[in-house]
């Protein structure tokens, strides 16, 4: 085994990742499956959930508190240091 386990792995239902699209700047597969949208003057789009999951939405999950829905990626590896 290379590297070490990062607490996202140890305890992947009680930390979430950083929101989708703040986990782009930390995520090990951000840039790997992109596209820009809705044009390129608006930055890239991770698009690593859908070459996995397709358009099932099955890629991400979302959490509800105080009526705030947040949407995170379950496909968020963050980059080795």
């Amino acid at each position: 085994m290379k590297g070490q386990m990062d607490i996202f792995e140890a305890f992947p239902k009680k930390v979430d990742p950083p929101p989708k699209w703040d986990c782009m700047k930390t995520c090990a597969r951000a840039n790997i499956h992109t596209d820009y949208f809705p044009i390129r003057q608006y930055g890239k789009r991770c698009l690593y959930g859908l070459y996995q999951d397709g358009t099932t939405g099955k890629d991400v999950y979302e959490v509800i508190e105080n009526n705030l829905v947040t949407h995170y990626c379950k496909y968020y590896k963050m980059k080795e240091q």
